[in-house]
């Protein structure tokens, strides 16, 4: 089976990961790195041990170059795969073990990699596996029951990727690199599937630290007119979250429904 990496990028989180996402993390007994800048190395340090946290190379680089980063750590310590965990999610919940119901994160992931990780072997162009939030998980389970719900939605939050593709953020994304990865992904000839039977239970936009300390609306219009060089489709638009922007990069997708029992080969080769 494929060696794979949970990959978290932090920043001003050290005691509230160390206490709400640290023993979800070590309980999985999957390889883990918590990577993080030169200023709150010995923070982060202090709370979760010396063998897990990585000091990225330089201060407030930013998001598209801590993933660089950690997508090249991967490859260069065998890794053929890659989970980018945020910082603030606080467990994995699944209709299909423990009921919806939390407390049972590992044996939630266990359920999920047994089903995702031989498709990454058996199709070289699925490129990431993202995930729904928890209760659009129980909507599923409850109506269509699909393993994956959808082809080429655009990524966001948590999601299994090839670090080689990873790789194709770069500094100038300082934020929104879900979006761009989405499109640059697609470029590059991959694929995307919505997993559906576990759900991501986070914080989003109501918590502390992070990059919620940053101006992301300015952040969203630096990446915007990066990424506009090469991909002039994609338009900023408001949202409901607390900077109130982001990225639409759905002129650059094929998002498909996924019928119940699909073929992967039908939407993959």
């Amino acid at each position: 089976m494929v060696k794979l990496l949970i990959c978290i990028p932090s920043i001003g989180r050290p005691y509230d990961f160390a206490k709400k996402m640290m023993p979800w993390v070590e309980e999985t007994g999957i390889d883990w790195k918590i990577f993080v800048e030169p200023h709150e190395y010995i923070y982060y340090k202090q709370v979760c041990g010396i063998k897990n946290v990585i000091r990225l190379p330089k201060d407030e680089m930013k998001l598209g170059y801590c993933c660089n980063y950690y997508s090249k750590y991967a490859m260069d310590n065998g890794y053929g795969l890659l989970w980018r965990i945020d910082d603030d999610t606080n467990q994995f919940t699944s209709k299909w073990v423990g009921n919806g119901k939390g407390g049972h994160t590992k044996q939630v992931i266990e359920y999920m990699l047994k089903e995702v990780l031989p498709d990454f072997e058996k199709y070289d162009k699925l490129g990431a596996v993202r995930f729904l939030h928890a209760r659009y998980s129980i909507y599923e389970a409850i109506g269509k029951n699909r393993k994956y719900t959808h082809v080429d939605d655009e990524l966001f939050n948590s999601r299994i990727v090839r670090p080689k593709i990873e790789n194709l953020l770069d500094e100038k994304i300082t934020t929104g690199e879900d979006a761009c990865l989405s499109v640059l992904l697609k470029d590059a000839g991959y694929y995307i599937l919505t997993y559906g039977r576990v759900g991501i239970n986070s914080a989003v936009n109501k918590n502390a630290g992070g990059f919620n300390m940053m101006d992301r609306a300015g952040m969203t219009k630096e990446t915007h007119k990066y990424i506009t060089e090469r991909f002039p489709k994609i338009e900023l638009r408001k949202n409901n979250t607390w900077f109130g922007l982001d990225l639409n990069v759905f002129a650059y997708l094929n998002k498909k429904s996924l019928p119940i029992n699909a073929k992967l080969e039908d939407y993959l080769l």
